[in-house]
């Protein structure tokens, strides 16, 4: 049967005669990438294969190399050591990190208290415990690790989650506030719906307000879903029906234009109106049919006006009475001339939405959404379309919309229709005059699917990519990966991943340091595709991609600890000796992961339905004013420094090296 051969990827060294396309990365640089959404939400919406083999016995021999590593010289080595000890679970190393909490160096004192919390036992819980914490800390710093190391906690007592109260609701450090509002969403302790509710009535901090959205949502109260429907909606009406002074004043301030620049508007209104959208996609579709159409609905609002349409709505507002002329004649298309706001509801639609919604995502992705500006380029950039594929493989994974029919019913005129999205990313995902970035997309969306159809259509299309598309190639990849399909093996081979037996110790030194944000993330993919398997034959596939750079390698240990491939761990513990400092904390980095027993870190609790449009800014005021230096800045901010810890590459550089604005 067709879907059953394998495919042959071009040789990647081949040379590639055609004309290079223009611009084949779309979006990929810019801050309103789907890669960002992905990169914050991936452990979350893949199935991490369950593996018999077990760490144990390389335990105690790494145990024993990070203690070491904690005396080193390197405060870098050190806190690397300190987090690895923390993740392995290493109950003897309890005391030395309660020694390195007060450490000299502000880093390592952070991040033992990190370690503090993810080891939780009798002696680091006493340490967390102490009376004096949190009011004995001198800065927001330490405060805001300490806080963090709650929230990594299995189950705090009550006492110590009332202080972590103490610190949203009294602390003079709006970054403690954030984390203390991210930590009691974590562990939603009683009272925690209306200590937010709260917070989103009184507060005028974008990301302190997204917490509280968020944690409001997760309850799926229903006493607040008209707040954060109208807060979705339009902020303007939802200060008139409830009052909002202080967002309100952060409304006002965006739309007058105090926060415009190169005509798209500034992170603080947009998140908020994210984390409404995706609060909205908390709540139970099943409890009550005609409430879960009203929030499919209003997460349509913001594109349920094609463009061709709107200067003629401007006029005739009593058409959509959905919709108040205020509105129309302001905020929808000023909103919408950025590209930035449609996608709001698209994922959230893709995870509550049902049949009928399939033509809105496929709408959007044919550019009935697109401004025209975007739509008269020669290769049209609009994120939405983008977004609209990722909701639409959701919506298909749920099964709403799709039949996981028996193929052999393929031309049936029923299944035919059911399958009509999947067809329709199907034809995006072949058609080389789109972007490479909006095709990788599309093949993502087809591996979050798990449809039979999927699997075959990516099959067909691992055959036809060109040497040229890498990013596209590792996506398909990692679909293929998340359909569990062992043709990947032979596919990552034509990414440059050769079988081998060992690392190669001194490649690791080659300077790495040339490589494109395209070639990370498509190499990336491929060795996630390849992870999720979890057959054992992947292992030498894996280890020699390893002799590449950093983030490569941190998702190569990953892989390695999905397929179950521990006998890595002498090779790690002896590059804990190399006279590369690099290498050294890359090896400490990679000990933690491997034999943290977690399938998935406790750390990618700091990334649990991480608001992505709003960037954690040490400059956003309470009340959301900026400063000056917004990047030098945004490296300062608390939330977005230990959110690096769970989510390196996204932090370190996609985020670093995006446009806040426009690219």
């Amino acid at each position: 049967m067709a879907h059953m051969s394998c495919p042959t990827i071009p040789d990647a060294n081949a040379q590639h005669t055609q004309q290079a396309e223009v611009n084949p990365n779309g979006w990929l640089e810019n801050w309103w990438s789907w890669v960002h959404w992905w990169e914050a939400n991936q452990l979350s919406k893949v199935e991490v294969p369950d593996i018999a083999a077990s760490p144990e016995e390389w335990r105690a021999d790494a145990v024993r190399a990070l203690l070491e590593a904690t005396e080193a010289v390197d405060t870098r080595l050190v806190a690397e050591a300190a987090l690895a000890l923390g993740k392995v679970g290493a109950g003897e190393a309890t005391a030395r990190l309660i020694e390195l909490t007060s450490h000299p160096n502000p880093e390592v004192r952070q991040v033992a208290w990190l370690g503090l919390g993810l080891l939780d036992d009798g002696a680091a819980r006493g340490h967390m415990l102490d009376p004096d914490l949190p009011s004995a800390f001198n800065n927001e710093d330490d405060l805001g690790a300490w806080v963090v190391a709650v929230g990594l906690m299995t189950d705090p007592p009550d006492e110590v989650l009332q202080r972590l109260h103490q610190v949203m609701t009294t602390s003079r450090s709006v970054e403690a506030q954030r984390l203390a509002a991210w930590a009691i969403r974590i562990h939603n302790p009683p009272g925690t719906v209306e200590l937010m509710e709260q917070v989103v009535r009184e507060s005028g901090d974008a990301q302190l307000v997204s917490e509280a959205i968020l944690a409001i949502g997760q309850n799926q109260d229903e006493a607040n879903e008209q707040l954060l429907s109208d807060i979705y909606l339009d902020l303007g009406q939802a200060n008139r029906i409830h009052s909002l002074p202080r967002l309100h004043r952060l409304h006002i301030r965006q739309v007058g234009g105090a926060y415009q620049t190169h005509g798209e508007y500034a992170p603080p209104i947009v998140g908020i109106r994210h984390a409404a959208a995706m609060a909205l996609a908390f709540y139970d579709e099943a409890d009550d049919y005609e409430r879960s159409l009203a929030r499919r609905n209003l997460l349509r609002s913001f594109s349920e006006v094609p463009q061709e349409q709107r200067d003629q709505l401007r006029g005739d507002p009593g058409r959509y009475p959905f919709y108040d002329r205020r509105w129309f004649h302001g905020t929808l298309v000023r909103q919408d001339r950025g590209a930035s706001e449609v996608r709001f509801g698209l994922v959230s639609l893709g995870q509550i939405g049902g049949s009928s919604d399939v033509d809105l995502f496929m709408d959007v992705m044919a550019m009935r959404y697109t401004y025209e500006h975007l739509r008269r380029r020669e290769r049209p950039l609009d994120p939405n379309r983008a977004m609209a594929a990722i909701g639409l493989g959701l919506l298909a994974e749920r099964g709403v919309a799709l039949a996981a029919d028996d193929l052999a019913h393929r031309h049936d005129r029923a299944v035919r229709e059911q399958r009509r999205p999947l067809q329709r990313l199907e034809r995006y995902l072949n058609d080389r005059s789109e972007t490479t970035e909006f095709r990788s997309a599309c093949a993502l969306a087809l591996g979050l699917s798990k449809h039979p159809l999927a699997n075959e259509i990516l099959r067909e299309a691992a055959g036809r990519v060109r040497p040229d598309e890498a990013l596209l190639t590792g996506h398909i990849i990692l679909a293929l990966g998340m359909h569990r399909d062992p043709v990947v093996l032979q596919l990552a081979s034509n990414m440059g991943l050769t079988p081998v037996e060992e690392v190669d110790v001194d490649q690791l030194h080659e300077d790495v340091s040339g490589s494109t944000r395209v070639s990370v993330l498509a190499q990336r993919a491929a060795i996630m595709g390849v992870g999720l398997l979890g057959e054992e034959e992947a292992g030498p596939l894996l280890l020699s991609a390893f002799t590449r750079e950093r983030y490569i390698s941190q998702t190569v240990v990953r892989s390695l600890k999905w397929s179950g491939h521990y006998d890595i761990t002498p090779g790690l513990i002896a590059l804990l000796d190399s006279d590369d400092a690099h290498l050294q904390q890359l090896a400490a980095w990679s000990l933690g992961e491997l034999l943290e027993p977690a399938r998935v870190s406790r750390l990618q609790r700091l990334m649990q339905d991480v608001n992505f449009t709003l960037p954690n800014y040490r400059s956003f005021s309470r009340e959301g004013g900026y400063e000056s230096s917004l990047r030098r800045r945004a490296r300062e901010g608390l939330v977005y420094r230990f959110r690096a810890y769970a989510a390196p590459y996204m932090h370190e550089r996609l985020l670093y090296g995006t446009g806040v604005f426009w690219h």
